[in-house]
């Protein structure tokens, strides 16, 4: 996919490159990682992605995927009207879908799939990654499955037999990828990976159930306790009701999450100019939601304008002083600093965006958790779109 995008000249080499090295370090597919940093939009991805798919096919030349794409940017056409303008005929191009091929070899169920499909919509991963974290199909044999869609494509496999192939794969492949779903709560995670004992947790427990309050609440007020630790355990215990990290990664995982050079990293993180928080690769809030698909160019633009319409609001969520005589630049310089910043974002995102404040809360909890290194990227846009779920689709 990246020698694709820089053959067709989409984005300078610089930034393709630098997008690269952080879909490495995150685990991210390389279109995610360009949506996160701004440089493509999830529409322009899904165009890049389906002339990727139709390219490999091997039914259409390059030069025409060079010029529908061109014409497809020029006039707002969909990539397939442009390959039909030029004389390709992609309408009979064969289609093999690879959640089909899953459930016919009987991997996974129509329901499974349906789920799957419902969250790739919301996150925008690929369908395989999709169902090996959250249906929990063996990476090998989703593997398995994409190379025999590649072959009855392109090299006249006959569908039967990949189907044929694929039932036997479960009982030639030897797996312990799954594990049995083991549910432990905050207070079980916490005392399990050694972040505290039970005796140290006891009064913050007694006090969040004497007045009904969620426990990491309580714990967020402890100053022996790092929060930011308190809110990854919070999005850790999440996955592992999920099923997409066992309970026991999960407590080798906090065993070892309070590590000097890690809280020095993520100290680092935060101290630097909102301009680099934005630019550079770091993972913050706003760059989770937009890897999730959440945030929109709609919604940030009119999230924009109600920071700008109610600026005294606006000004009071951050901590700022702002009001009809503040100037453009003091306005425009706190707007930009609110994206950059998780504790500002979030409740402006909350008061003024309408959003859920357990959503929000959700999300803040997965940024740490990933910037901890207790989960993958994938894993926890997945845990998002689960949320965004429940919530209607939000």
């Amino acid at each position: 996919m990246g020698e694709f995008i820089a053959s067709l000249d989409v984005l300078p080499f610089s930034k393709l490159k630098a997008a690269l090295k952080i879909s490495r370090d995150f685990g991210l597919p390389l279109g995610r990682t360009l949506v996160v940093r701004g440089l493509l939009t999830n529409e322009e991805l899904t165009t890049l992605l389906e002339l990727h798919s139709i390219f490999k096919r091997g039914s259409v030349d390059f030069h025409h995927i060079v010029e529908a794409y061109a014409m497809s940017r020029r006039r707002g056409w969909h990539v397939r009207e442009a390959l039909s303008a030029l004389g390709c005929a992609v309408d009979e191009l064969e289609t093999v879908r690879l959640g089909q091929l899953l459930v016919d070899a009987e991997l996974v169920d129509e329901l499974d799939l349906e789920e799957a499909l419902s969250l790739q919509r919301l996150c925008g991963l690929p369908l395989g990654r999709v169902l090996s974290i959250d249906s929990r199909v063996d990476e090998r044999i989703v593997g398995h499955a994409l190379t025999y869609q590649n072959s009855i494509r392109n090299e006249g496999m006959r569908y039967e037999s990949a189907v044929d192939k694929l039932k036997m794969l479960p009982f030639l492949i030897q797996s312990d990828s799954i594990k049995p779903v083991i549910k432990l709560d905050l207070k079980e995670l916490l005392i399990g990976g050694r972040i505290c004992d039970e005796s140290d947790l006891r009064p913050a427990v007694n006090f969040a159930d004497a007045n009904s309050l969620p426990l990491e609440k309580v714990l967020y007020g402890y100053d022996w306790l790092d929060p930011r630790l308190v809110s990854a355990t919070v999005a850790l215990s999440r996955l592992v009701d999920r099923g997409y990290i066992s309970a026991q990664d999960a407590i080798e995982f906090l065993g070892g999450a309070l590590s000097a050079d890690r809280i020095q990293r993520l100290d680092a993180l935060s101290a630097k100019s909102p301009e680099l928080r934005l630019i550079e690769g770091d993972l913050n809030l706003y760059k989770f939601l937009i890897a999730s698909g959440f945030l929109n160019p709609d919604r940030i633009r009119n999230l924009t304008k109600e920071m700008v319409n109610r600026e005294h609001d606006f000004g009071q969520l951050i901590g700022k002083t702002l009001d009809r005589n503040s100037s453009k630049n003091d306005l425009k310089e706190a707007v930009f600093e609110c994206f950059a910043t998780d504790s500002m974002l979030a409740p402006v995102l909350i008061k003024l965006g309408g959003v859920p404040d357990s959503l929000v809360e959700h999300a803040q909890n997965l940024v740490n958790l990933v910037n901890f290194g207790g989960a993958s990227l994938e894993q926890c846009l997945l845990s998002f779109a689960w949320s965004r779920r429940e919530l209607g689709n939000l």
